[in-house]
């Protein structure tokens, strides 16, 4: 594995660890796959081989379906899915305490 490759991987514990939001990793993907011609063109290739233009069940030279091909083609779906909605989809803000419908009545009521 090259020196650059292994960095890579040793970042990713790292990285699962550093406190981005969901609002910050929508804001990269949008960033990376939407803010340019480069990224909707890498996107489109991603969601190409995520097979979103085509159907995932696979059949063998028999005829017959292959489970193992369906599965492995629904996991890079799967993934190409994940990409396309990070980069869509705002996350919401949640709200930071939560309040009960009652604590908001005053005494008299």
């Amino acid at each position: 594995m090259s020196d650059e490759l292994e960095e890579m991987v040793d970042q990713l514990a790292i990285q699962q660890h550093s406190g981005r939001t969901k609002l910050d990793q929508y804001r990269d993907f949008r960033e990376l796959f939407r803010g340019s011609d480069l990224g909707r063109r890498v996107l489109h290739d991603i969601l190409f081989w995520g097979h979103l233009h085509r159907t995932t069940a696979a059949a063998n030279n028999d005829g017959t379906s292959d489970p193992y091909e369906t599965y492995r083609r629904e996991g890079e779906r799967k993934m190409a899915l994940n990409i396309w909605y990070r980069s869509l989809i705002e996350p919401s803000l949640q709200p930071r305490e939560q309040r009960s419908p009652l604590a908001t009545k005053t005494e008299g009521e």
